[in-house]
């Protein structure tokens, strides 16, 4: 399957000044629910684990929120750790209620 092109969603937020904790963080979550999920798994489904699971330091926040507030977007994270995750076009059975296809890159 071809690659989103990823060229139209770079945005700002994700920037040289991240803090490594946070991303580090955010990467492990999102590789175990991908790893849990057989390597492929709708964005919404992985927005949704993000959101029951806590922020980095542990505090009132979830790790969406952090997410959120760090990168502005899960699509503009995954596309900011492209070594680790793949974001999929068009694969059958996604869209809608699964939102767009994110695979883990062995």
């Amino acid at each position: 399957l071809p690659k989103m092109d990823e060229s139209r969603y770079r945005s700002p937020r994700a920037s040289a000044s991240e803090d490594p904790i946070v991303g580090a963080h955010l990467e492990a979550l999102v590789e175990e629910y991908l790893t849990a999920s057989g390597g492929t798994a709708g964005s919404r489904d992985i927005g949704r684990y993000l959101a029951a699971n806590g922020d980095s330091q542990k505090g009132n926040r979830s790790a969406l929120t952090e997410l959120k507030e760090s990168y502005g977007s899960l699509l503009t994270f995954i596309m900011s750790r492209d070594k680790r995750f793949s974001v999929l076009d068009k694969k059958p059975g996604y869209g809608g209620d699964k939102g767009f296809p994110i695979k883990l890159i062995k």
